[in-house]
Formats: C-alpha cells, sequence, structure tokens
C-alpha cells in the first residue's frame, strides 16, 4: 500500500498504513487520521474495494456494499462510517470506504473470551437483532451472516455489529412482472451458514 500510496490521488493524509484483512473484492487497512485540533490522532479501518469488473462499469458487490453500509450506519446498530471516497492510480480507480475501527471479528472474540456471560450474549444478540431489524425495513437481506462478518467493537466491553454487504439482495424492487415474483438465486452465502430456506433451495426467499 505504500508504494501505491504515493502515485495515488485522492487519498486523505491518512498514515500508518498497516494491513489487517482480505476478501474476495477488497483489502482491509488500520490507518491513523488526524483530528481537527492537529494534534491527536484516530484510528480506523478502511476497506479499499477495487470497483470494476473486466474495465467495464462498476462491481455489482461494490454498488450493494457502499449503498447499504450508508443507510444501515445511519442508525443504531450499523457501524458508524467516516467517510466514502475514490482514489485513482495508474491501474484505474478503487472506492474506500472508512469506518470505525473495531477490534476483531466474532470468531476471533470467541476464542478468546470463551466464558461468555448470559448479559454478553443477550447484548450482542440485541445487537445484532437491531442491526437485522435496519436492514430489513430498508428491504435489504444481508444473505452471509456469520462470525467472520460480526464484528465486535471492544472485547472488555462487547458490542456487536454487521458488515460485509456485497451479496445482500434488495427485497423492495422485487415487484411482480406479467404476474411472477422475481426469484432469488440460492447461490449465496458461506455454505456451513446458509439459511434453511436457501438450503432447500427455494428461489422465493425474503428478509423474514
Amino acid at each position: 500500500m505504500k508504494d501505491e500510496s504515493e502515485t495515488e490521488t485522492g487519498i486523505p493524509p491518512f498514515s500508518k498504513w498497516k494491513h489487517i484483512g482480505k476478501g474476495t473484492y477488497a483489502d482491509v487497512y488500520e490507518v491513523e487520521i488526524m483530528d481537527d485540533d492537529g494534534d491527536t490522532t484516530t484510528t480506523a479501518a478502511i476497506k479499499r474495494c477495487q470497483p470494476h469488473t473486466r474495465g467495464f462499469g462498476l462491481c455489482p458487490s461494490v454498488v450493494r456494499e457502499v449503498s447499504s453500509l450508508s443507510w444501515v450506519s445511519a442508525h443504531a446498530g450499523g457501524i458508524p462510517l467516516r467517510s466514502i471516497f475514490l482514489s485513482r492510480h495508474p491501474r484505474g480507480s478503487t472506492v474506500n470506504i472508512c469506518m470505525e475501527r473495531m477490534e476483531g471479528d466474532m470468531l476471533k472474540f470467541l476464542r478468546t473470551s470463551p466464558q461468555l456471560t448470559v448479559d454478553t450474549v443477550r447484548d450482542i444478540a440485541r445487537d445484532l437483532c437491531r442491526c437485522l431489524s435496519v436492514c430489513h425495513s430498508h428491504g435489504i437481506i444481508h444473505r452471509d451472516v456469520k462470525p467472520q462478518n460480526i464484528l465486535i467493537t471492544d472485547f472488555n466491553n462487547p458490542r456487536a455489529t454487521l458488515i460485509d454487504y456485497g451479496i445482500c439482495a434488495y427485497e423492495f424492487p422485487r415487484i411482480r412482472s406479467k404476474s411472477r415474483l422475481i426469484q432469488m438465486t440460492d447461490y449465496v452465502q458461506t455454505r456451513w451458514y446458509r439459511a434453511p430456506e436457501v438450503i432447500l433451495h427455494d428461489p422465493n426467499y425474503t428478509a423474514a
């Protein structure tokens, strides 16, 4: 990242880039952002998405990620967004999603905190239900809820939120066309966490 950022335009003056994660369409970095007072810094996370597919148009997963995060982050339970911006470099352009830095995902949290209290389990479940409720109120079907896509703010005082909306679907646009409901694909989600209706190949599943 360091070498590329030297020739990349549109990047704010972030410092101390550290690679902390990688997905199918994106890399995630930890960065430090100078606060308005110019004396202190805040740690944030940046998800850098490659937006183009074979040089033609925007990658649908990036469009879904940006639009869904923008809606959900405005409500309680959504991961706080700092900014979304486009940067350019010799090889093309990159969509950057800057958000609050969380301590880790649910999988890491469970491995480091094997003894969970009833209150902790209840609080995490409530956070996830709240986040899913916001998604469903906007017609968003996440379709990939799993431990790696649940972030925990602080392992000592855990609060949970959902991330990675790249393969989500939208329920509201599924209007009837010629008396037939637009069908959903059943080839979604990490296999071990698929919902029963997806496993059973039901193409008419909904947010419920």
